[in-house]
């Protein structure tokens, strides 16, 4: 039998090829030697954090950035790719979003995150609300990074959480009493049952401000 070499040779390197793709795997294309995805990578950082982002409330009264909230501890090439990404309001009060109470509501529709301005700078993210942090309240901060992993593929980083959580209170100043009750009217001991009003006469101006903390009936039993 007369042996055909010009049919051998397309047989070997039909085989060969067939070789080559099964020892790439699906979804993979062989380049001088070494195996890329042709899939997208995930975001991958030289500096991958080690422990959750820490979010800060801007004590310092000096400061210019003073009442501001700042995330630190993230790392800066992941800034610097969301900082690209250009963000709307509407994103970034998903992403880092701050509401009054000491807990994450239930219904944002009826209590929505205040507002404010978010910008990068260097290695923070800081959120300046548009009306300042009012004494005596408690607030209620959180990172959201499972919204940060939709925005940017941050699987390659190592985090421990979903999400960081942060409530805090601003400090009511202690003033010093300038102010003081002159008279009270009626002046009687004794006051009828139907009485409706009675009047406080101070040695200054006052304002009505939140005075209702501050009045208290003694004995009203």
């Amino acid at each position: 039998m007369k042996r055909n070499d010009h049919f051998v040779l397309p047989l070997l390197l039909h085989f060969a090829a067939i070789g080559f793709v099964l020892s790439c795997g699906p979804g993979e294309v062989q380049t001088e030697g070494a195996i890329q995805s042709s899939t997208a990578k995930p975001f991958r950082t030289g500096e991958a954090a080690q422990s959750p982002p820490q979010i800060h409330l801007k004590h310092d009264s000096e400061s210019p950035d003073f009442g501001t909230i700042e995330v630190r501890k993230l790392p800066k090439d992941l800034l610097a790719e969301l900082r690209k990404l250009k963000l709307n309001d509407r994103q970034w009060r998903t992403l880092l979003p701050t509401f009054t109470g000491d807990a994450f509501p239930t219904n944002q529709d009826e209590k929505p995150a205040m507002l404010g301005r978010y910008e990068i700078d260097g290695d923070v993210i800081r959120f300046r609300p548009r009306f300042q942090f009012e004494a005596g309240l408690t607030y209620f901060t959180r990172l959201d990074l499972t919204y940060l992993n939709k925005l940017i593929d941050i699987s390659g980083i190592s985090l421990t959480t979903d999400f960081v959580d942060h409530s805090f209170s601003i400090p009511e100043k202690e003033a010093n009493a300038t102010t003081f009750v002159k008279a009270v009217y009626p002046t009687s001991h004794q006051l009828p049952e139907n009485l409706l009003k009675f009047y406080l006469y101070f040695s200054a101006p006052m304002s009505q401000a939140d005075v209702h903390r501050h009045i208290r009936l003694l004995n009203f039993n």
